[in-house]
């Protein structure tokens, strides 16, 4: 025997030969819906119309879902379970549900600094954190309802707050392919694997202007001689393609990604942004006499981290790379 249930479009409410299950809740979200953020709502008429009429029809002409149908359907396997949202930062977030292709939620919840929110969800949605202008994305959470569904999320400084010319974008490789941030610039391909990778920097016109190798978890950092860098850049690296604006006039946030590239820091105006450097923890002893040599090392090196040594005036060697030991003599 089929089972009836309501559906309401636009406000109209209706019955119809249709087998009750989370289907038709995702049913009414998306005839209630609102493509775009900014509300056209009377864009959506025709389709909540269209709806009504495909199911009046159906429901007319007394085609209905039969019983295997309907077991069939509610066998489908939805797996629903609760998520926290914690906001850690010191800026209000909204909480909406994202559907894709510039298309969200209907109503958003207001989550204030400190608070945490507990939502229904199911496996497979998308939830993202917005702040109050609507015009920076916080964080964003693909729900799995088999592993840990307690999120939070922290709001980084943007360093384009001060204005002015950006020389320098330390990333870090961590793989994995395109996803969200603030800046929304275009981005193809995945980073597959561990590397070493080969990457080149380009400019607009796409010449390159840096080029190097660097793997999984490694830090490098893209420049151009000290020259502000190209509006906007390109990163090439492991199959993969990502632009970064660089004039200002768009978010450049700490800890983002960008790609398979994480943001570490940004130098603007000489001043660096971002990250801060971990404890490198030198070892070494006094030297008594010009003769002598000296063995220098990071006591706790950092996988992602580059280590330049500069040993000062009447070293030999002057400079060196990695986390040693190196072995310096003076005269």
């Amino acid at each position: 025997m089929r089972k009836l249930c309501s559906l309401t479009t636009m406000g109209n409410s209706f019955k119809s030969d249709f087998c009750p299950s989370r289907r038709t809740t995702k049913l009414n979200q998306i005839l209630n819906r609102n493509f775009m953020r900014n509300r056209y709502p009377s864009s959506f008429t025709m389709m909540g119309m269209i709806l009504l009429m495909i199911v009046s029809i159906n429901s007319l002409s007394g085609r209905g879902m039969s019983d295997r149908e309907c077991v069939e359907k509610d066998d489908i396997n939805f797996a629903i379970c609760s998520a926290t949202f914690t906001n850690n930062s010191s800026e209000v977030g909204l909480l909406w549900e994202y559907f894709g292709n510039d298309s969200w939620s209907n109503n958003s919840v207001t989550i204030q600094p400190g608070q945490t929110y507990t939502q229904s969800v199911e496996d497979g949605e998308v939830w993202q954190i917005w702040n109050q202008a609507d015009d920076r994305l916080f964080a964003e959470f693909n729900i799995n309802c088999s592993g840990n569904t307690d999120y939070s999320w922290n709001v980084r400084p943007d360093c384009c707050e001060e204005k002015g010319d950006v020389t320098e974008l330390m990333f870090r490789v961590v793989g994995g392919g395109c996803v969200s941030n603030s800046q929304d610039e275009p981005c193809s391909g995945t980073i597959s694997d561990s590397g070493p990778f080969s990457f080149s920097a380009n400019d607009k016109s796409g010449d390159s202007f840096q080029t190097g190798n660097v793997a999984i978890g490694e830090t490098f950092t893209i420049s151009d001689g000290g020259n502000d860098l190209s509006n906007p850049t390109e990163i090439v690296i492991g199959g993969q393609s990502v632009f970064i604006h660089t004039s200002c006039s768009q978010p450049i946030i700490p800890g983002e990604r960008f790609g398979g590239l994480e943001l570490v820091g940004v130098t603007i105006e000489g001043s660096f942004c971002g990250e801060p450097c971990p404890n490198p923890g030198i070892s070494f002893e006094s030297i008594q006499c010009l003769d002598e040599s000296q063995e220098f090392s990071i006591t706790s090196p950092d996988g992602g981290v580059i280590y330049r040594w500069d040993f000062g005036e009447g070293a030999n060697p002057s400079n060196a790379t990695g986390a040693g030991p190196h072995v310096v003599s003076y005269s």
